[in-house]
This record gives structure tokens, C-alpha cells and sequence, in this order.
């Protein structure tokens, strides 16, 4: 919950937008994730259309997102949560200059 982001279609766009610009995972590693099994079931769930709809509904907040990553004083890292298991969720905003988007 680094970037404040939940489970709903809405937050997903979110998560999914600080990943790609706000993390060190490449468009490599993150396209590797979406073609998992796991990732396409929740597609079909969710339904394209829904998730299209959403999206787009969604393109404002992903503009400031989009901002908001480049104002970060670094990229989070991806593969290296670990090292922040102990460290306050404030904190870790903090360090990071992360504002979250409602």
C-alpha cells in the first residue's frame, strides 16, 4: 500500500500506472506479469470493457500520477520491499517524496 492504491478497477489503473513509471520494474518485467495466468483470469473477471471504461474514466488521475512519479526523489524499488518491512509506511512517503492520489 505504498501508493495508497486499493482493489477496486479504479485503484488497479492506479497501482498499475506507479508501477510503470513510479518503480524500478521495467516494461519488460511488468508486461511478464500481465501475461501470467494468474493476471488474465482477473482480466476476464473484471471484463476488457469494464476495465477500458474505467481507464478512461480514470485518465485525469493518471496524468497527476504521472507528474507525482517524476516528483519522487527516486524510483521505488520493486524487487527490494523487503529492505522497508520495518520502516513506517509515513516514512517510506517521506523518503520517497510519494503523494498519494485519492
Amino acid at each position: 500500500m505504498v501508493f495508497g492504491c486499493g482493489t477496486t478497477l479504479h485503484g488497479e489503473n492506479l497501482v498499475d500506472t506507479w508501477t510503470i513509471f513510479a518503480t524500478t520494474c521495467t516494461l519488460r518485467e511488468y508486461w511478464s506479469y500481465v501475461k501470467l495466468p494468474e493476471a488474465k483470469k482477473v482480466f476476464r473477471e473484471a471484463g476488457y470493457f469494464r476495465m477500458a471504461f474505467a481507464f478512461v474514466r480514470d485518465i485525469p488521475k493518471l496524468f497527476r500520477l504521472f507528474y507525482r512519479s517524476r516528483k519522487m526523489t527516486r524510483k521505488w524499488l520493486w524487487w527490494d520491499i523487503d529492505l522497508y518491512m520495518d520502516t513506517s509506511l509515513d516514512e517510506i512517503r517521506t523518503d520517497f517524496n510519494i503523494r498519494v492520489i485519492p
